[in-house]
């Protein structure tokens, strides 16, 4: 069994691909987390999945997510995912449960693949799939060893995008259909910018998103 760096394992090594491999090793992955850009939480992800897929192409949608803010992060995926090609896998960790009971997930939604947990995050950005299929990633086989209790983006999630990348099958990386909790955006809740295209949400505090996006 062929290792890297400690704690890595090489998907060639290890796992089954199919046949479009090689295509898929260009698969896009995002990021969309609160860890801001002072500590190398995001660094870090990015060397996980690298060490897994180094072809893996990897954009940063936004780190400036509010610390915590499931909504924000959940509105801030919901209207960026149309302007990124199919089949991209769209990573997000805001996770004020993580160390919970809340559980790891992989969405396959409308040629689209969603990693995050399973507290109503990643709903608004597959809700208007006509069909979706949920699974709970739960294959150690996937995972960096020691699994951490408080940082599942480098343990989980940054992992299992990167397999996914690389043409391994969702079966293999995680098990059982669940229902995906979902997020609803509140009545009073509407998405605005103001005059440096800074996104908000209209709740009761508006939320800043630390982001660059054009007027939607």
């Amino acid at each position: 069994m062929a290792t890297g760096r400690p704690g890595i394992l090489y998907a060639q090594n290890l796992f089954w691909l199919d046949d479009s491999c090689l295509e898929r090793g260009f698969m896009l992955i995002t990021l969309t987390t609160d860890f801001g850009h002072r500590d190398p939480f995001v660094g870090i992800m990015k060397g996980v999945i690298a060490g897994i897929n180094p072809k893996a192409q990897v954009i940063d949608l936004t780190h400036g997510i509010p610390p915590q803010d499931v909504m924000a992060a959940a509105l801030a995926l919901r209207h960026s995912v149309a302007y990124f090609p199919r089949d991209s896998i769209h990573v997000v960790v805001v996770d004020p449960g993580v160390g919970g009971s809340r559980r790891p997930l992989l969405i396959e939604s409308a040629g689209n693949y969603f990693i995050g947990p399973d507290n109503g995050v990643l709903s608004l950005a597959t809700a208007a799939a006509e069909s979706l299929q949920v699974f709970e990633l739960s294959n150690p086989d996937y995972r960096l060893e020691p699994t951490s209790a408080t940082f599942h983006g480098r343990d989980i999630f940054a992992p299992a995008a990167a397999h996914l990348s690389l043409g391994v099958r969702r079966l293999p990386l995680a098990a059982n259909w669940l229902h995906l909790l979902s997020s609803k955006c509140p009545k009073s809740c509407k998405v605005i910018t103001d005059w440096k295209a800074r996104l908000y949400t209209s709740t009761a505090t508006a939320t800043c998103l630390q982001t660059s996006m054009s007027m939607i």
